[in-house]
């Protein structure tokens, strides 16, 4: 089944509704800057890199593991 790749025809069909809907853009979701693949995939959709400014915390849980949140 995943040589039919089911997650191409989903993204293709949520962009052509979103098109005959009259959106202008689909926000395809952050990407990590490592994650190569992930962006290499979003740049075949015709995606473009768009800089914004985040805000992180570290909650208590996260403190006590070391991890952002």
């Amino acid at each position: 089944m995943r040589q039919y790749k089911p997650g191409y025809l989903l993204m293709y069909d949520a962009i052509r509704k979103a098109k005959l809907s009259g959106a202008g853009r689909v926000n395809l979701g952050a990407s990590p800057p490592h994650a190569t693949g992930l962006i290499e995939y979003k740049e075949s959709w015709g995606a473009r890199k768009i800089e914004y400014d985040i805000l992180s915390c570290r909650s208590g849980v996260g403190k006590l593991m070391g991890r952002q949140v």
